[in-house]
């Protein structure tokens, strides 16, 4: 039996300490056994391996006639090695970590969450981890191969989300091609679609395509080009309650954001009788709710009057912002209350804008895109992603199957 002090030495000298000892002990025919069991989860050294193709040909005898395979699409060249550098054809392994790396964001996380890498940062990742030496071409390449692999997929997403029930529509603005774009979105809790276009009005939702089509509830901003589109609307309250508290902040004034606490009143009531099981709210407390709603619209219009005259009875009279946003509360009120008699319908327009955050972190961080085509690239693979993640779908593997061009399997048709 070793005493303590002879196992401390024993430690401190390492594991070839440790082995003399065990031998020592057979040597002395000593009984020695496994006396505990504890695993670690362990990740093996990562190498690439090469995936030799091969092409045969086949001479029919009766014929003569001589047919040849061809090899896979992604199959475009051969390994060569030359001095200082290396020439690969990357698998779809490959290319969906590069595109994975690159513009995976995760649509319910906080600004900034996900991958975003930039191009250098994924090159030392693949030559450190994997051993491989990627150029920025290739990783470009593999973005490029993804995208075009998905506008079937890209097309399929925008006719489910044409058909939906409600949907979240909203845009923002960003530099690509050395000029100001668009980015739009239109967004269920199952499916995102992005698209990029030079304008951000009715001009540019007609060419989109899906708002003309649509006959269900939209949910925009307070952007009055969703509004001659047919169907029902919902504006965001979001929107109104920033506008509100803005007004009673910057002009000391009481009332604006009275009518911003009577909107969360009203969304309160909602959420408790919908947790209630009822699909909408009585006829009486409604009616009082709308007598209140008008009420403070009356007492706001008169704290906010006309700034200026109009002159000599020509062209509209100058109101000044805002009172502007309480016309707008009388002429847009079914829309604004909208969310008080139909259940299905939101509060807000968050889930578009969570939707759109990532692409502006990244417009943030870079400035823009390089090209018209970057823009397309990244609506195309980024609401593909956000669709996936939406659907607790595996974003690598499903990106990994776009690239082999699976396409019984990388199409969401989940409900929305």
């Amino acid at each position: 039996m070793l005493s303590r002090e002879e196992i401390l030495a024993i430690y401190v000298a390492g594991p070839e300490a440790v082995v003399d000892l065990v031998e020592r002990l057979l040597a002395q025919q000593a009984e020695v056994g496994a006396t505990g069991r504890n695993q670690v989860f362990a990740w093996p050294p990562l190498r690439p391996i090469v995936i030799e193709h091969l092409v045969w040909q086949a001479c029919y005898p009766q014929c003569q006639s001589v047919t040849t395979g061809q090899f896979p699409p992604e199959v475009t060249q051969t390994v060569q090695h030359l001095p200082g550098r290396q020439v690969l054809g990357y698998g779809a392994g490959v290319k969906s970590v590069a595109v994975y790396l690159q513009e995976y964001t995760c649509p319910n996380c906080e600004a900034g969450a996900g991958q975003q890498i930039p191009s250098e940062r994924s090159q030392e990742l693949f030559q450190d981890v994997l051993d491989l030496s990627l150029s920025e071409g290739a990783l470009a390449n593999a973005r490029e191969t993804c995208a075009r692999r998905l506008e079937p997929v890209e097309t399929a997403i925008k006719q489910v989300v044409t058909q939906a029930t409600v949907v979240n529509f909203d845009e923002t603005g960003g530099r690509s091609a050395g000029r100001t774009n668009w980015l739009h979105v239109a967004g269920t809790p199952g499916l995102t679609y992005f698209a990029v276009h030079a304008q951000h009005g009715q001009r540019a939702m007609n060419a989109i395509g899906i708002l003309p089509a649509f006959h269900g509830t939209a949910v925009p901003n307070g952007l009055h080009a969703y509004m001659p589109y047919a169907g029902a609307h919902i504006l965001c309250t979001a929107h109104l309650l920033r506008d509100l508290t803005a007004a009673a902040e910057m002009n000391r004034q009481r009332r604006p954001q009275q009518m911003s606490d009577r909107l969360l009143v009203i969304k309160v009531a909602v959420e408790q009788a919908r947790a209630a099981g009822q699909t909408q709210l009585s006829r009486r407390r409604r009616k009082v709710f709308l007598q209140r709603y008008a009420h403070l619209i009356r007492q706001n219009l008169r704290s906010n009057p006309p700034l200026r005259p109009r002159i000599r009875g020509r062209g509209r009279q100058y109101q000044g912002p805002r009172r502007n946003m309480f016309l707008r509360l009388i002429k847009q009120r079914s829309a604004v209350l909208a969310f008080m008699h139909d259940f299905q319908g939101p509060f807000d327009n968050n889930l578009a804008e969570r939707d759109l955050r990532m692409i502006r972190v990244r417009q943030r961080i870079t400035g823009g895109f390089r090209s018209w085509r970057g823009a397309e690239i990244v609506c195309i693979i980024r609401g593909y992603n956000s669709t996936l993640r939406k659907q607790a779908e595996n974003v690598l593997a499903m990106i990994g199957e776009a690239i082999n061009n699976a396409k019984e399997r990388n199409r969401p048709w989940k409900s929305t």
